[in-house]
């Protein structure tokens, strides 16, 4: 996550509230696939492309803020739990690398710094590209689609691109269609819009966010691109 560490914690503290939810059920992923562009637009948002991963991000690192220990594609350590990250990395990276993860779970703000050089004086860990967008692609993405489909009863309607734009928005910004505060209107706007079957001004909603960054940050130019992604989904399912 990088230069914006700190917006893309913002997703990271609202998941790590969910799991502490007795009804787990509530994070079961979902098998519905989302476009290839909105899967790209994640990546982005959390790593750049990936020569930029390869320079920045293979390697753990903490990104600032309330951040944890980062790896991979924006998957904080300090924000999952045990159970999660040995499901999500045993098949793409070596058992002991996630023992060692394990001991920083939890562990975020300006604790990370120590955490993170502890973790360099006991093990050299890279974790490669495929492996990245593997456990992105399959083991976070799948979930936050989930908790969308959830929240709407009618995303079937959407498609992958519209759907994948809102995916992308919460994997940003967290599921958080429901909850009170300035910060969030427009995505409460979203939900009930959403939830009227009144598609077309949903991408307006998505693009007003831009203006909670600076005009160059990453996230206002996402915000920018998942109302793009979502106005060519009505176009698809509207043809």
């Amino acid at each position: 996550m990088g230069e914006n560490g700190q917006v893309c914690r913002e997703g990271w503290q609202w998941w790590r509230s969910q799991l502490d939810r007795p009804d787990r059920a509530c994070w079961q992923p979902s098998a519905t696939p989302i476009s290839e562009a909105a899967v790209t637009l994640t990546v982005k948002a959390s790593v750049g492309d990936e020569d930029q991963y390869q320079a920045r991000h293979a390697r753990p690192h903490w990104p600032g803020g309330e951040a944890g220990i980062t790896v991979g594609i924006g998957y904080d350590v300090g924000y999952t739990t045990s159970a999660l990250l040995t499901s999500d990395w045993r098949s793409r990276i070596d058992e002991m690398l996630i023992h060692r993860l394990e001991g920083k779970i939890g562990v975020t703000g300006e604790r990370s710094k120590g955490a993170l050089a502890d973790l360099f004086k006991r093990i050299e860990m890279r974790i490669e590209w495929e492996d990245a967008l593997w456990v992105h692609r399959y083991r976070l993405l799948p979930r936050i689609t989930g908790m969308v489909e959830r929240s709407f009863g009618n995303s079937w309607r959407l498609g992958p691109n519209g759907l994948g734009a809102l995916v992308s928005l919460a994997w940003n910004r967290g599921v958080r269609f429901g909850d009170q505060g300035e910060s969030v209107a427009a995505m409460r706007q979203i939900a009930h819009e959403m939830n009227s079957g009144n598609f077309a001004v949903i991408p307006q909603l998505i693009a007003s966010m831009k203006d909670l960054w600076p005009a160059n940050d990453r996230q206002a130019q996402t915000r920018q691109a998942e109302a793009a992604l979502f106005e060519e989904g009505l176009s698809e399912i509207l043809h």
